[in-house]
């Protein structure tokens, strides 16, 4: 995968974006409609056994619709992207954006619960891992699982999107220091040229 670099004053191009399969999406809208029609039947049953609508019914109905929804809404929301200037990692309550000067490496997590997700080493040493990114979350975003290999430490889509993004910003950093480099002797010299004439 070839990924290149922008520059400063370009915006940031999205180069792999991992969020909820709209399969996902769609199970979700449907849950909420089924647990919907299922407190407004009870609401409705209560009205018509007791001639009134009883409190507690409601609260039932909300509890039952509202905090499931909310609940499954906010695991939806999460999402990993990679861009050409840095990561967007969206969980469900904190959203982090990671220049590419803040990351040392990107690597396989190898922990139990979250085998295959991508793991970011900054610079200070701290480690932000990347659950949406494991091996048994590849099908709710929509990918095959087969993708982490055998033992689930194969780097899959995700961490190898992170990585070659990566690469190519050190790749591009690297070459704009050689350049820098090559061009401050050059000016060097030239002020002494004129210097000289003087």
């Amino acid at each position: 995968m070839a990924v290149l670099a922008a520059s400063p004053a370009t915006s940031p191009r999205v180069l792999y974006r991992a969020r909820s399969a709209g399969w996902v999406v769609a199970l979700y809208v449907l849950l909420v409609a089924c647990m919907l029609l299922i407190a407004v039947a009870v609401n409705v049953h209560g009205v018509h056994l007791t001639g009134s609508l009883v409190p507690l019914s409601l609260v039932v109905g909300v509890g039952l619709v509202g905090v499931p929804s909310i609940l499954f809404g906010l695991g939806l929301r999460q999402s990993f992207t990679v861009t050409s200037k840095g990561l967007v990692i969206v969980g469900t309550l904190r959203t982090r954006r990671i220049p590419w000067e803040r990351v040392r490496i990107v690597e396989v997590d190898r922990s139990f619960m979250t085998r295959g997700a991508t793991m970011v080493v900054l610079n200070d040493g701290r480690r932000i891992r990347v659950p949406l990114t494991a091996a048994r979350f590849a099908l709710w975003r929509g990918e095959s699982p087969l993708d982490h290999g055998r033992d689930l430490l194969a780097p899959a889509r995700p961490v190898r999107a992170a990585i070659d993004a990566h690469r190519t910003f050190i790749a591009s950093a690297l070459q704009h220091d050689a350049k820098l480099r090559d061009v401050q002797p050059d000016q060097a010299s030239h002020a002494r040229g004129r210097d000289a004439h003087s």
